[in-house]
């Protein structure tokens, strides 16, 4: 899905764009710790949220800043840290 209507990249996916840098879009515009690092990994949310053992809609509320992902449960931050190969921190 196209974050911004001028975007001319085939691929869509922000997080993976390459006029991107560390947590800047190619808008200049910050995205998550956790959309970063799914996009180094290449994972797609739904292949991330299955590895985690978390919903699809869940990881995107995380992503999107919709769910604090500093107030998710540990459990479940430990798991996605784990699934992204990055430590806890990195993520939050």
């Amino acid at each position: 899905m196209k974050r911004y209507p001028d975007c001319e990249r085939e691929y869509e996916n922000c997080s993976v764009c390459p006029l991107s840098s560390y947590n800047r879009d190619c808008h200049n515009n910050p995205i998550s710790n956790l959309a970063y690092y799914r996009g180094v990994t290449g994972l797609s949310q739904s292949q991330l949220a299955e590895k985690a053992g978390i919903s699809t809609r869940t990881l995107q509320d995380y992503e999107q800043g919709r769910k604090p992902l500093d107030r998710a449960a540990a459990a479940t931050v430990k798991r996605l840290a784990k699934a992204l190969g990055v430590s806890v921190e990195d993520l939050i």
